[in-house]
Parts: structure tokens; sequence; C-alpha cells
């Protein structure tokens, strides 16, 4: 089934279901990724490269129609999907640290252990679950090495963060975030929505330099540090944002920033 149709298809029955947009993203990626992984089976389960392609479309799957089969099959045949499935599995093979979420998401995991533990896990903590053995042992030497690098710049902070930003231990390590997935968030989230809260929090924040002298003298010396790790942040954030939107910050996310920082 192609992707237009799929959509055209599904989303009228279920969109009117669910209301929040995330939720909408969500179940579309979820159901594109079953999609995925379901015509990889039906290819291994009828594929036999001893046969022609008429013999292989004539050896048609029960549930599926002739017509769309014999278009599947050609496709898969290209010798432009034949190189894209080569490289894709070269990359696959370049994946040095698997995980250990299995078939359950991360999401999904992620949503068990915030109820379990009665609190938000973060992202940098899910790494980190998502990569050990049942026995407590990493996955292997370089995820041990990420892991240690991940403690040591945690350490050094003057307060422990359970906050998400592109500047938490794992975003600091790891480097920057993929456009379209974030680690240790799982299938849906992206920077403008998973980041929106931290930003948002920060924006309330009057971080003018007579203000800065105002709370110097009425907090604590672990609530400047942390108040001065926020406010760098942001300034980063700031910085970051252009840089994936060709230079300028959306009008749509402007509003999250104060403007002297813009």
């Amino acid at each position: 089934m192609q992707k237009v149709r799929r959509e055209n298809y599904l989303a009228p029955k279920i969109m009117s279901l669910i209301s929040d947009s995330l939720a909408k993203r969500f179940l579309l990626q979820s159901l594109g990724k079953k999609w995925r992984e379901h015509r990889i089976k039906l290819w291994n389960e009828f594929y036999d490269p001893r046969l022609s392609k008429t013999k292989i479309i004539n050896n048609t799957p029960e549930d599926i129609a002739l017509d769309q089969w014999a278009l599947f099959v050609e496709y898969r045949l290209k010798p432009e999907t034949r190189n894209l499935c080569k490289r894709n599995q070269e990359i696959r093979q370049k994946q040095i640290i698997p995980h250990t979420s299995g078939a359950k998401s991360i999401a999904r995991r992620r949503a068990e252990l915030t109820e379990e533990k009665g609190k938000e896990v973060s992202r940098v903590q899910m790494w980190d679950i998502t990569h050990k053995k049942i026995d407590g042992s990493y996955v292997n030497e370089k995820a041990k090495e990420i892991a240690e690098k991940i403690e040591a710049y945690s350490s050094q902070q003057a307060v422990e963060s359970t906050v998400n930003s592109p500047l938490d231990a794992l975003g600091v390590v790891l480097g920057k975030e993929h456009p379209r997935r974030i680690r240790g968030l799982g299938m849906g989230a992206v920077l403008t929505v998973a980041f929106k809260n931290n930003t948002t929090r920060i924006s309330q924040m009057n971080l003018d330099s007579s203000n800065d002298a105002d709370t110097s003298s009425t907090c604590g010396p672990n609530v400047q540090d942390e108040l001065d790790t926020v406010k760098a942040q942001l300034q980063a954030l700031v910085s970051y944002i252009p840089s994936k939107e060709g230079g300028k910050i959306p009008v749509k996310l402007a509003g999250m920033f104060p403007t002297h920082l813009i």
C-alpha cells in the first residue's frame, strides 16, 4: 500500500478518535514502521533468487491482490531499490551500539518507567537503561565508554537535571540530534516539541542584568549555579535553532524566548 493511499484510507478512520497532534504523529509513524517491517517480512518469505521475476509474481501471497504484488516485486527488483537496500544494510552494520529495548518501543518503555517511578524519566536515564544487559553491564565497550563520559559530565553539574535539553549530558557527549528523531525519547519526538517545555519555562524568567543582581542576593549558591546553567543553555539553544531553520528562529518559536536574546 503506497504512503498516500495508506494515509487517505487509515487517517479518516482513526484520526476522528484522536485530537492530540502528537498522538497523530506517533500513530502515523508507528503505522509506517509496522508497514515497512511487514514488507520486509513478506519479501524475505516469498523471494527466491533462483526464481524468475514471473515465477515470483505468480507465487502471490493469499491476502494480497495480484496487481499489488506484481508492483511490489517490480519495485524490489529494480537496480535502484537493490542499491538502496545494500546501502541501508551497510549503514546498519556500522551501528556499533545496539540497544536492549527489544520489540517494545523506547517511548512505551519510558512511559512505563515514569509510571513505576512516579516521576518523569529523562532521556539521559533512558539511554543508560536501554544500553544495558539484564545483568547491569553495558552492551559493549563503546556503550560503556559513552556512559562514563555522560556520568563524568553529569557529576560536574551543580544540580542533577531531569529536564530534556539539547545541552544535557546526552547532547553534549553525543552531539547534535537527528532532525527527525531524538535519542532516548523514542518514536514521535521532535526537537521543537521535546525541548519546548524547557524553553517555555525559561522564557518566563526575566534574565535582565538588573534582575540577575537581585537574584544573586536572594538565592543560595546552588540555586544561582542552576540559574546560570539554565541561562547558558537558553543562549546555546537560541544559537542552535537558527542553524536548523535557515539562519532564523521561526515565528512560532520566537515567543518562547526573551526578546533581547533573539
